[in-house]
């Protein structure tokens, strides 16, 4: 059985289908060779820019942009 990471790794250098490059695109992204990694990263500037606050958490890390934000957690002690 092969690594998990490698065979992710192999996924994700794979080339973007039509549908695929159609979906980046949509969301304004111009890119020369798209992978199933730049579909993946799209897709999860999408959730973040909608408001998805673990997406979020996910692209400043990945990105190491957010240096300045707090995540401060919440506690919600009446859910009516």
């Amino acid at each position: 059985m092969k690594n998990i990471a490698e065979e992710l790794k192999k996924m994700l250098s794979k080339k973007a289908t039509a549908e695929d490059i159609k979906f980046i695109e949509e969301m304004g992204f111009s890119v020369k060779k798209p992978t199933k990694q730049t579909l993946l990263l799209a897709a999860l500037y999408k959730k973040a820019a909608s408001g998805d606050l673990a997406a979020f958490r996910v692209v400043c890390e990945l990105s190491d942009k957010c240096n300045n934000v707090n995540f401060i957690p919440v506690t919600i002690i009446d859910d009516v």
